[in-house]
């Protein structure tokens, strides 16, 4: 799978990390390597919620209401793209580029020994290892904690949790990030891999608007831990 490694020097504002930025509406086109507009595809910007959702239309154009320190652009078939508010306003355009190899396709957790009951979460599941406790309720989520040497894998189901990205403190803070894309049926998801300045790895694996499984701060061998257990990811439609 392509990736696209973005530099925190090329990305990150002038922003204290940690701090939201509101940046106005943002309007622009999404394309293929070609030049084409690619209709429908979903556009994300960090920080602000649902106001920062937008599909293109017919001729790959979008405008979002407001926006935070990046967007981001999704659609089947297409490798996925972060990146920063400010490459937007220079540019105006997002290219999404069909890598050499597919888009990863999650498969169906019934496809898994007893239809994947011992895999942990609700859309997004993976098998654990470890201690782990869950699911742990609150008014409108679930979550789920694997833990290893003081760290946890977090996953997560509650509508509107996350609105398609980490936290933008997590993104500003990061000094690169991998973007990689999934899907399942036709819901296209997100699976973000990044190093803090600092060393310490993160990785958030989400879909468009509930589900995510995410770990932040972790050491090398923390994260290859939570990686494996990433490895035995499924899909449970509902």
């Amino acid at each position: 799978m392509r990736t696209h490694r973005l530099i925190a020097l090329w990305l990150v504002s002038a922003l204290p990390a940690g701090l939201s930025a509101s940046n106005g509406r943002a309007c622009g086109k999404v394309i293929d390597e070609s030049g084409e507009g690619i209709e429908e595809a979903l556009v994300v910007a960090s920080g602000v919620g649902l106001r920062g959702w937008a599909t293109t239309q017919s001729d790959g154009s979008f405008c979002l209401v407001d926006s935070g320190e990046f967007i981001s652009a999704r659609h089947a078939g297409f490798n996925p793209a972060l990146i920063a508010s400010s490459a937007l306003a220079r540019d105006s355009r997002i290219r999404l580029a069909k890598g050499d190899a597919p888009v990863k396709t999650l498969p169906s957790c019934e496809s898994f020994p007893a239809e994947g009951r011992a895999w942990i979460g609700s859309g997004l599941r993976v098998k654990p290892a470890g201690r782990h406790k869950g699911p742990v309720h609150g008014e409108h989520d679930a979550h789920w904690y694997v833990t290893f040497k003081g760290s946890s894998l977090h996953i997560v189901d509650g509508y509107a949790w996350h609105s398609g990205l980490p936290p933008e403190s997590l993104l500003s803070s990061s000094r690169s990030i991998d973007v990689h894309g999934w899907e399942f049926g036709e819901i296209v998801g997100l699976d973000l891999v990044g190093q803090l300045r600092n060393g310490q790895r993160w990785r958030w694996l989400g879909a468009p608007l509930a589900e995510a499984i995410s770990y932040e701060n972790a050491s090398p061998e923390q994260a290859e831990f939570f990686d494996r257990i990433l490895n035995s990811i499924c899909f449970a439609a509902r």
